[in-house]
């Protein structure tokens, strides 16, 4: 039998394509710089080879070359297919499963506190579980994990609304199913969230990442500083 599977859900680096929020905030240069940097710690800080194998689902579809260079060739990479984010998510979920995989958990690419350990979490929860979803602060969920890929849970959700993971606990509870939620976390969408990440690493003298997230913090560091704003202390 397979070991577990990591999604791990991304789009391709692209100016003006990525963090489309953060780009009219601060321009498209840096708020690709900061998506490169972001995506690619993140990855290296949640690849666990010796516990599960990780597998990076991508669009555009014609764009893996790019993924490549970006995140390296260590990965198997596959591109996305359905219309809303739902749907991707799915089939993402159930071409995971159709390889094999006896568990799979699918993670977004912009919450630099997702942790390996926060996978593997994860992976525990779905042995008593259906779903496991990891709610964000902004109201959506930055994981969701299931035993079986059900499209019900998917369908008719307003991805942009806050009420994104009310909605999908709504519709794991009428399917029938149990779930688990894990901690919340932060992903980075706007300056705020720049600034609030940079507390918390301040707050935490960087223990919350154990340098796994040095080129990530200091963009965010420059962000601030090019604002004006005072950055918060980065360790040396």
């Amino acid at each position: 039998m397979k070991r577990p599977a990591l999604i791990f859900f991304a789009r391709a680096p692209l100016p003006g394509k990525v963090k489309t929020r953060l780009t009219r905030q601060i321009g498209a240069d840096a708020a690709l710089e900061l998506y490169r940097a972001m995506g690619r710690e993140i990855l290296t800080r949640i690849t666990r080879p010796d516990a599960w194998d990780t597998l990076v689902f991508f669009s555009p579809r014609e764009e893996e070359p790019l993924m490549k260079e970006w995140l390296g060739t260590e990965y198997r990479y596959t591109p996305q297919r359905g219309v809303d984010l739902g749907e991707r998510m799915h089939a993402a979920l159930k071409d995971a499963r159709a390889l094999g995989h006896p568990v799979v958990v699918l993670a977004g690419s912009d919450i630099p506190e997702l942790t390996a350990a926060v996978i593997e979490r994860a992976f525990t929860a779905l042995g008593s579980a259906d779903v496991v979803l990891g709610p964000a602060a902004d109201g959506g969920y930055y994981l969701v994990g299931m035993k079986e890929p059900r499209l019900e849970i998917f369908r008719g959700i307003e991805w942009s609304e806050e009420t994104v993971f009310r909605d999908t606990r709504e519709k794991i509870v009428r399917a029938g199913l149990s779930y688990t939620s894990l901690d919340i976390l932060c992903d980075i969408d706007g300056i705020d969230d720049i600034r609030s990440f940079a507390a918390r690493h301040a707050a935490s003298h960087g223990a919350q990442d154990n340098g796994e997230l040095v080129q990530t913090m200091r963009l965010c560091n420059n962000i601030l500083e090019s604002r004006r704003e005072r950055p918060r202390p980065f360790p040396s």
